[in-house]
């Protein structure tokens, strides 16, 4: 059954850039979304084979603060927050005993469940949180997070590499022009070839070449630059198929540059906003609490 794109982008979490984590020998990806005005946050992981997902509520929030860490009382706000921070600062460091900031450990994981621990502080005092993200049955879940935005990189980024190319010719036959009229350069070892696509697409194709981003390859497939392009590119996605719905109302001009698959743009027919990348931001001022014998609040 064909997807849509109301299915495919239900919501902003599919514009948010996969962060890698590595605990031990399991590598994953993972992302999260933190609704501030819900005081909700969401979670999604993928082992690169299926995708698992917890949607935390305020009512599971405080339930699960209360299992977990039974001397404590906190705000469903004031906790979305923190775990939203804590993940994003674990997903930066490794893992180890001198890690006191935010720390995050595999559990469970298996084809139906995966469960992560975050270990963080509160005011000086531990606090433990537990992820427990059943897979996603849906058929199109791994499709919509994972495989469809892959698509999307894929061809951006073979978009990108023609413009590079063309661009490169220009400065040629510029150059040339140049020498054409006399023109010489000040210093000789400033000259370079006349650019071959074919000989570069040769040479940067070999095992060689590639040995050093391909030797660890499921460690950080999303970088800094290479997590901006995953968000633009999915925002570029969701204007294309949002016009590909609308009226012919523009030249087919402007249409005719779309470089979307013509399958993808068919098979997806609705679509929604996405949003920028989630950020840390400055982790609020915590509020003064005293370890009393029983019980603790914020």
């Amino acid at each position: 059954m064909a997807t849509s794109v109301g299915d495919t982008l239900e919501d902003d979490v599919v514009a948010i850039p996969w962060t890698s984590f590595c605990d031990k020998a399991f590598n994953c990806l993972v992302k999260h979304k933190h609704d501030a005005a819900g005081s909700s946050l969401r979670i999604y992981a993928s082992d690169f084979i299926r995708v698992y997902e917890e949607i935390l509520d305020q009512d599971l929030l405080l339930e699960r603060c209360k299992e977990l860490n039974p001397d404590l009382e906190v705000t469903a706000a004031y906790l979305s927050e923190h775990l939203s921070q804590g993940i994003t600062k674990a997903l930066k460091q490794t893992c180890t005993a001198a890690t006191q900031e935010a720390c995050m450990k595999i559990v469970t994981c298996n084809a139906g469940l995966l469960v992560m621990q975050l270990h963080t502080m509160i005011s000086g005092v531990p606090f433990l949180w537990e992820f427990r993200m059943p897979a996603q049955t849906a058929s199109d879940a791994f499709y919509r997070h994972v495989t469809l935005p892959m698509i999307v990189m894929i061809v951006g980024l073979q978009k990108q590499q023609e413009d590079l190319f063309a661009l490169l010719n220009d400065k040629d036959s510029e150059i040339s022009d140049y020498k054409r009229s006399g023109q010489h350069l000040s210093r000789k070892h400033l000259e370079t070839k006349v650019f071959d696509a074919g000989r570069f697409r040769r040479e940067t194709l070999t095992p060689k070449h590639l040995k050093d981003c391909l030797s660890n390859v499921h460690l950080n497939p999303f970088g800094s630059e290479a997590g901006l392009m995953y968000r633009k590119m999915m925002e570029a996605y969701k204007d294309i198929t949002t016009s590909a719905r609308e009226p012919e109302t523009r030249s087919p001009k402007n249409h005719s540059s779309s470089n979307i698959p013509v399958e993808v743009v068919k098979e997806t027919r609705e679509t929604t906003t996405a949003m920028d990348v989630t950020r840390l931001e400055e982790e609020p001022k915590p509020h003064k609490v005293k370890k009393a014998k029983k019980r603790m609040r914020l």
